[in-house]
């Protein structure tokens, strides 16, 4: 009597992947969008994955003044991606000399 009163328990409780929503599930309450806005400033390890190279080549270019749009927020520095895709987008990202 208790294996069926334990299958019963079982089936009644839903599990992450039994919600109606499968997203809502996986992603927390909102579902992925794909087309959601951009955060305004990037962390460094953010910028190094949307410019698909290291953390320390995105040090490097921040200590030699390369990148636009880096801010120095307390002892974190952030990127502006607008002012870093413009540069980007002209060819001259890492070509200038400041």
């Amino acid at each position: 009597m208790s294996i069926l009163n334990e299958s019963k328990e079982r089936s009644t409780n839903k599990g992450i992947h039994d919600s109606d929503n499968s997203n809502e599930a996986i992603y927390g309450k909102e579902p992925f969008n794909p087309l959601a806005e951009e955060p305004e400033y990037l962390t460094g390890k953010q910028l190094a994955g949307k410019l698909n190279v290291s953390i320390k080549a995105v040090v490097k270019w921040t200590a030699a003044h390369r990148l636009p749009g880096a801010y120095k927020i307390g002892r974190v520095w952030r990127y502006q991606w607008r002012e870093i895709e413009k540069k980007l987008l002209s060819g001259s990202l890492l070509f200038d000399k400041r």
